[in-house]
């Protein structure tokens, strides 16, 4: 080490005898240091445990370039710059301290030591109140506000989001399926059975009682007294050739014509009108997204499915085999075989002109009128009564087709049968009264009013409004409401105030009593170290 790198150090004699020193000595110690050994008032005015340190360091990296020095002698330029950076470190934290003669004039050391500020103590505190503060705020910030905010987010979007689909899909897809099931099922059965029994048993028994009976005490003893001597041949050739054809083409062509167009124009607007604008509206508000599409496509295909076959099959069942075998079997027995036996064989030349004016004027508007009256109003009626509520309610695509099929096949055959029938062979008003007023008023009664209330209002009031309202009501407030609240609240709470006071409370102590632990004993070595130096010079 040169001259000028001594005298570069400044004015600070003490530090150019520690140097001069270990240039020519080497570092080591000549004997241990006691707290009696050294003079306080010796030390620096300026001292500081920061000083020490430094200038501790400084000389131990001095006392290792110089021992390596006679090693590598081609790193003179490297060694140049390191005691440079060295010394422009050491001039900027130490200040210059008094001169040698400080060391030996102790009355001018005794008058500056009362006005020796307390660098030490006020060091001290404000490196301790300053580390604290920088350690507590920044790790409070950095781990409590990023370890609240992405455990918050993290775990309250994963749970929420995962749980509410799983409840959700396993709910709905149990409550639906299940009373979909239980409710098909049961009502099916019941309704099928019982009215499948009621209606043939009880219309079976009572058309054929009372038409036998009427139609055969009736129609023999009024047959046989008045009708005793009527044209049989001219009768039955204008009756038949003529009623039949006049009442079967105009009543065919009016009712089905009129009553197919009607009906399936009117309520195939109407129904697809109402149903798409109000189921579209309300189960796009009422149904989430996930409820809707699934609703939709579950409750579409079991109701859809489950009530068109239910209701065309009772349906057709009951209307069409009852009406069939009821009217055309009875009738065709009843009055066919009597009227063809009591008019053929009975009856013989009765007053022509009287029964003929009679016959044909009072059977002709009696049979067009009330035929027309009961066929037009009534099918009109329970057809419309029944789709409107069946489609209504549930089906909405499968109208124009029902109608359709119903109206026109139904209606045809039912009118033509009937009226040819009825027509050819002369019913009375016995027979139409009757059967109005059996087959009419008990088919309307039961099946119409019942299968329509049981079915429609049942069905549509337990599955559309009952699961729709519980399964989007329930499971909306108790997965997003319950979910919301347990996870965001408790997470919140529990990774906040957890991770706020491990972190802030253990790092901050942790920090603090490391930083003032180390410091304390760096100070203390560096000051005893430097001390020892310097007593060892004094007494050198």
């Amino acid at each position: 080490m040169t001259n000028m790198d001594l005298n570069s150090l400044g004015s600070q004699s003490h530090l150019k005898c520690l140097f001069r020193k270990i240039k020519t000595k080497g570092l080591h110690t000549h004997k241990k240091s006691t707290p009696h050994d050294f003079d306080k008032e010796s030390l620096p005015l300026n001292y500081s445990p920061y000083n020490s340190l430094i200038t501790f360091f400084c000389v131990t990296v001095q006392v290792f370039l110089k021992r390596t020095s006679d090693i590598t002698r081609s790193n003179s330029c490297k060694k140049g710059f390191v005691m440079s950076c060295l010394l422009t470190l050491h001039h900027d934290f130490h200040r210059p301290s008094c001169p040698s003669k400080t060391f030996q004039n102790k009355d001018v050391a005794a008058g500056r030591r009362r006005n020796r500020p307390k660098c030490r103590r006020q060091l001290f505190l404000t490196n301790t109140m300053i580390l604290f503060l920088t350690n507590t705020m920044i790790l409070f910030l950095t781990n409590t506000m990023i370890l609240s905010l992405t455990n918050t987010m993290i775990l309250s979007l994963t749970n929420t989001m995962i749980l509410s689909l799983t409840y959700t899909i396993i709910l709905f897809l149990t409550n639906t399926m299940i009373l979909s099931l239980t409710n098909t099922m049961i009502l099916f059965l019941t309704n099928t059975m019982i009215l499948s029994l009621t209606n043939t048993m009880i219309l079976s028994l009572t058309n054929t009682m009372i038409l036998f009976l009427t139609n055969t005490m009736i129609l023999f003893l009024t047959n046989t007294m008045i009708l005793f001597l009527t044209n049989t041949m001219i009768l039955f050739l204008t009756n038949t050739m003529i009623l039949s054809l006049t009442n079967t083409m105009i009543l065919f062509l009016t009712n089905t014509m009129i009553l197919s167009l009607t009906n399936t124009m009117i309520l195939s607007l109407t129904n697809t009108m109402i149903l798409s604008l109000t189921n579209t509206m309300i189960l796009s508000l009422t149904n989430t997204m996930i409820l809707s599409l699934t609703n939709t496509m579950i409750l579409s295909l079991t109701n859809t499915m489950i009530l068109s076959l239910t209701n065309t099959m009772i349906l057709f069942l009951t209307n069409t085999m009852i009406l069939f075998l009821t009217n055309t079997m009875i009738l065709f027995l009843t009055n066919t075989m009597i009227l063809f036996l009591t008019n053929t064989m009975i009856l013989s030349l009765t007053n022509t002109m009287i029964l003929f004016l009679t016959n044909t004027m009072i059977l002709s508007l009696t049979n067009t009128m009330i035929l027309f009256l009961t066929n037009t109003m009534i099918l009109s009626l329970t057809n419309t009564m029944i789709l409107f509520l069946t489609n209504t309610m549930i089906l909405s695509l499968t109208n124009t087709m029902i109608l359709f099929l119903t109206n026109t096949m139904i209606l045809s055959l039912t009118n033509t049968m009937i009226l040819f029938l009825t027509n050819t062979m002369i019913l009375s008003l016995t027979n139409t009264m009757i059967l109005f007023l059996t087959n009419t008023m008990i088919l309307f009664l039961t099946n119409t009013m019942i299968l329509s209330l049981t079915n429609t209002m049942i069905l549509s009031l337990t599955n559309t409004m009952i699961l729709s309202l519980t399964n989007t009501m329930i499971l909306f407030l108790t997965n997003t409401m319950i979910l919301f609240l347990t996870n965001t609240m408790i997470l919140f709470l529990t990774n906040t105030m957890i991770l706020f006071l491990t972190n802030t409370m253990i790092l901050s102590l942790t920090n603090t009593m490391i930083l003032f632990l180390t410091n304390t004993m760096i100070d203390c070595s560096c000051a005893q170290e430097k001390i020892s130096f310097l007593i060892s010079e004094k007494n050198t």
